[in-house]
């Protein structure tokens, strides 16, 4: 199954509380909203379905998390449930502070409450706080004595929430995980969101460490000055690809030895480790660590082994760097390449 539908699947919504960021203030309900089935399932699907998995975050402080008023706001919904309406009030009033002095869009904020939210292979509860930011026109259609009659409405849009964040009990003692969502920049979320809302920072987990080296080798091969030529760097890519899929862990060494193999294209990738790790604000990346396959399934969607020629050919490499020949054409002064193939598909 899906992992995003199977999320919706096992999710029951329980509690939610709906509030309203204005340029001049806020509006504070001072109850939480009925919950119907038929409503309870379209707001599951509205308030899930742009949470991916991906780069999980941590809260912190500078000094200490009893500091971080939105971490101390979700701990005490999670030790006592019916604590939701207060603490949702709360963070009502915190994201309102800190998007008073920063032109924030106005827009409707909702906390909503779960039970049995998929998160890494098991069941945990969860708080999402989520903001929609504009209105959609709709028409509504009605009979009017013999007639039908057409009006034009404005509403929210199942497909429309502008900024999220889940986040998930993991454990009896208290530890916290966060995902977030940005529809405007998902890589790189709004930093009033993470920072002065949420105060929370990415975990270097193994999705993080796995997403954040398959990045830096794709880079390495677009990018690095090495002495690969475009078949080598392909050839690059496609052995990483396989190497991540067939290990369970990442080593360093071993992808020296086994992947990167020659000692001027280790140096060459040490050189660029540290400009991506700079260019990206990447602060960690470790030697060893366990592989994720939902990082590597994500990664394949942005890595391709392709060489580029000029304007006019791709070619995808997928395997057999044997079967494919490089030269320099004298009387054309073009460079070519030779590919050898059975028969054409």
């Amino acid at each position: 199954m899906n992992e995003d539908i199977e999320l919706m699947a096992t999710a029951e919504l329980t509690q939610l509380y709906l509030g309203k960021i204005l340029a001049g203030g806020f509006f504070k309900n001072e109850a939480l909203q009925p919950l119907e089935q038929e409503l309870k399932d379209v707001l599951t699907t509205f308030f899930l379905r742009p949470i991916k998995p991906g780069t999980v975050y941590r809260f912190r402080h500078e000094i200490s998390l009893e500091y971080n008023a939105a971490y101390q706001a979700c701990q005490a919904v999670f030790r006592n449930p019916s604590a939701f309406l207060e603490q949702s009030q709360k963070l009502l009033q915190l994201l309102y502070s800190v998007s008073e002095n920063q032109n924030i869009i106005e827009g409707e904020f909702y906390t909503a409450y779960f039970d049995r939210l998929k998160h890494k292979g098991s069941y945990a509860s969860a708080i999402g706080i989520f903001k929609s930011e504009s209105k959609d026109p709709f028409l509504t259609i009605g009979t009017q004595q013999r007639d039908m009659m057409m009006e034009k409405q404005e509403g929210i849009s199942i497909h429309n929430i502008h900024k999220g964040a889940l986040i998930y009990q993991v454990d009896s003692d208290g530890g916290l995980e966060v995902s977030i969502f940005d529809k405007n920049n998902n890589q790189n979320p709004a930093r009033f969101w993470v920072d002065d809302f949420l105060n929370v920072q990415i975990k270097a987990d193994k999705f993080y460490q796995t997403e954040q080296v398959l990045k830096l080798c794709k880079d390495f091969a677009a990018k690095g000055e090495s002495e690969l030529d475009g078949v080598g760097k392909a050839d690059l890519l496609n052995r990483t690809m396989d190497y991540f899929e067939t290990q369970e862990s990442f080593s360093l060494p071993q992808f020296e030895a086994e992947i990167l193999q020659e000692e001027e294209v280790m140096q060459s990738f040490y050189e660029h480790r540290e400009k991506f790790m700079e260019k990206t604000g990447v602060e960690e990346l470790n030697e060893d660590f366990e592989i994720s396959l939902p990082a590597i399934q994500k990664a394949k969607k942005y890595i391709r082994s392709v060489i580029k020629l000029d304007k006019n050919f791709h070619l995808y490499v997928h395997g057999r760097r044997d079967l494919i020949e490089g030269g320099f054409d004298e009387e054309k002064q073009m460079n070519y390449y030779k590919v050898f193939f059975k028969e054409e598909n």
